[in-house]
């Protein structure tokens, strides 16, 4: 079933891409034709995203969102237009993760990564979605969080509104050994980088 942040995202979307060709006359239509005539588009892009979402789980998801391989299959990168991924880097390596989702929410939990030494970078990214990254307490981070229609809490820290920008960190990772870089944005969608 199509959750209500990917209708939102296609009704968005949707009546964006109609109202753009409009203005450019590439479309001759006032808004009150489209929601008129050209609704049932709603309805078909609902459908795609239905039929998209399930063909997109496979060996690598689980539930609602995808998980991160067994073993030597992991890539460090995972990306899905449709559905939610939910990544735990369990004795896995924290540096060079990516994340990218077009619509749908982004979880890490970085608890029980292995860290090299030095500064280890992930970004996680989505355009219709929630970032929420999970740091334990034995990690030291320092996180920059950019979401243009929601709100950025980091560490304690918070910006709302419209274009919402925020950087902050732990209090050890000046002098930590080993420390993680995380850089996150969305566009429209809320992003949380929390202490376990």
């Amino acid at each position: 079933m199509i959750n209500k942040k990917e209708f939102w995202g296609f009704l968005i979307l949707i009546v964006g891409l109609v109202l753009l060709l409009s203005n450019f006359h590439f479309l001759d239509y006032s808004v009150r034709r489209f929601l008129r005539d050209l609704w049932p588009l709603i309805i078909i892009a609902i459908g795609v995203a239905m039929i998209l979402r399930h063909f997109g789980k496979g060996s690598e998801t689980s539930g609602e969102g995808q998980q991160i391989p067994p073993g030597n299959l992991y890539t460090g990168s995972i990306s899905k237009t449709f559905g939610d991924i939910r990544a735990d880097l369990r004795n896995l390596d924290i540096d060079g993760f990516s994340g990218s989702t077009t619509f749908g929410d982004n979880t890490v939990n970085l608890s029980g990564g292995k860290l090299k030494s030095g500064v280890n970078r992930i970004r996680v990214t989505c355009i219709f979605g929630d970032i929420t990254i999970v740091v334990p307490a034995n990690i030291e981070a320092l996180a920059y969080g950019s979401s243009t229609f929601g709100d950025v809490y980091i560490f304690g820290k918070t910006d709302t509104g419209m274009s919402s920008r925020l950087q902050n960190q732990t209090d050890g990772y000046e002098t930590a050994a080993s420390k993680v870089h995380i850089t996150t944005g969305t566009t429209f969608g809320d992003i949380k980088v929390i202490r376990a």
